[in-house]
């Protein structure tokens, strides 16, 4: 991949298991509508991806009369249905798994990198109802690995698919900016988390 906007996935919908190992001019893998097809993937790691900023692109690119592309926000929420594994290596310049900010925002926080806070790890806009183990490494930019609107319970039959619902192992090694863990507000979304292991993340205080 030689562009640094390129997307690395166009469309698998038999993929079980991804990795992707030192894309270096990478800045994200999917799209939102790659994402939808994406219905069997159940292991997804991801390492060594120095200009990596999110996971899945917000923004979608849209034909402007003329020819011309521009960037448009999307706003539906992302699904990873039946991810059960997630590991997030050393990817120094991550922002979010999934921007929540709007595009004059991100523009924004590019001229000026103070402007705007830090985002969590991850936010309403992306669910893993499924996903079992969680790991991550290094991720320098993270302050946070859940977003406050992540703790409002769901609706009672939709329990079952409330995202996060099913993690049972949580692995978190040297991320220095990481202040939360599990704070105490999430805790209701990991009633079948088994094992916490946290190692030399210098800023953490619960």
């Amino acid at each position: 991949l030689n562009k640094e906007y390129s997307h690395g996935i166009k469309g698998f919908p038999f993929l079980i298991s991804l990795t992707i190992f030192k894309c270096h001019r990478l800045r994200n893998v999917f799209s939102c509508s790659v994402v939808r097809n994406l219905e069997h993937l159940q292991v997804l790691e991801i390492r060594l991806c120095d200009k990596m900023e999110e996971i899945v692109a917000t923004l979608a690119i849209a034909m402007k009369k003329g020819g011309e592309e521009e960037e448009q926000a999307n706003d539906e929420i992302i699904v990873f249905p039946q991810l059960k594994t997630l590991k997030l290596v050393m990817l120094l310049n991550l922002k979010s798994f999934c921007s929540s900010r709007s595009k004059a925002e991100k523009e924004a926080g590019e001229v000026n990198l103070h402007i705007l806070p830090l985002q969590p790890l991850f936010n309403h806009k992306v669910t893993f109802p499924a996903l079992e183990s969680l790991k991550i490494t290094r991720l320098e930019h993270i302050r946070e690995i859940w977003d406050n609107q992540l703790v409002f319970p769901a609706p009672k039959e939709e329990k079952e698919e409330e995202s996060f619902s099913q993690l049972r192992y949580l692995i978190v090694t040297k991320c220095d900016k990481l202040v939360n863990v599990v704070p105490a507000n999430i805790l209701t979304r990991l009633q079948n988390l088994e094992a916490l292991d946290v190692k030399e993340c210098k800023s953490v205080l619960s």
